[in-house]
């Protein structure tokens, strides 16, 4: 299962109200594809360790222009007071692009395990940090 970073947007991963994000790249994803929503990926260091939020299946994939980014689309985001232009500047201005950049619009829900997500997409890590993820909640 490959890792995807939320390091701009953890409290709404956390929160669940991000339901979308915009990628550059990300093309060769699938409805279904399962997908390890963390923190952060990369540049760690040399003991750094990845934390997860958890893991989202993606439900639909598309291209399009950044700027054709709607106030629904703001809203699953996990930006509802921000206006299509201000997320417009947001993302450019973190991922070095232009407004018209050619983005992957990911489209997603978070999953916990149910008896019908397949395991056998998960290593036993992965496996054996959702379950005391589960434990934790099932104790507060």
């Amino acid at each position: 299962m490959k890792n995807m970073s939320f390091l701009l947007t953890v409290p709404q991963m956390i929160a669940r109200s991000k339901t979308v994000t915009r990628r550059l790249g990300w093309g060769n994803l699938v409805s279904g594809d399962l997908i390890m929503a963390c923190v952060k990926c990369q540049g760690l260091g040399k003991d750094g360790a990845i934390e997860r939020i958890g893991v989202i299946e993606i439900t639909n994939i598309r291209k399009e222009h950044l700027c054709h980014i709607t106030y629904h689309d703001c809203i699953q985001e996990g930006f509802p007071d921000m206006s299509p232009d201000e997320f417009v500047a947001f993302f450019s201005s973190h991922n070095n692009c232009p407004a018209n950049a050619t983005v992957t619009r990911i489209e997603f829900k978070h999953v916990l395990f149910h008896d019908s997500v397949d395991r056998s997409k998960f290593s036993p890590s992965q496996l054996n940090w959702w379950l005391s993820q589960q434990t934790k909640t099932a104790t507060l």
